[in-house]
């Protein structure tokens, strides 16, 4: 099972084992919390990868949140 937590990555990083394809993303600190942010403007198609190869099998669940 792969898993990641973000308490791992230094504030303004990404994971290691992510790929960012596009966007700024990059983990924030807020509340004692962190997590990983894209910031809301430019508003376009972003997106990464993560985790080891996989063909079938696979699940994914996530928690987001936007505003």
């Amino acid at each position: 099972m792969y898993q990641n937590d973000f308490e791992k990555t230094e504030v303004g990083e990404v994971p290691d084992d992510f790929l960012v394809l596009d966007g700024g993303f990059e983990v924030k600190a807020e509340n004692g919390e962190k997590f990983l942010e894209l910031p809301g403007a430019p508003l376009d198609s972003f997106g990464f990868m993560f985790g080891p190869s996989a063909r079938h099998g696979n699940e994914i669940s996530a928690r987001m949140f936007g505003t």
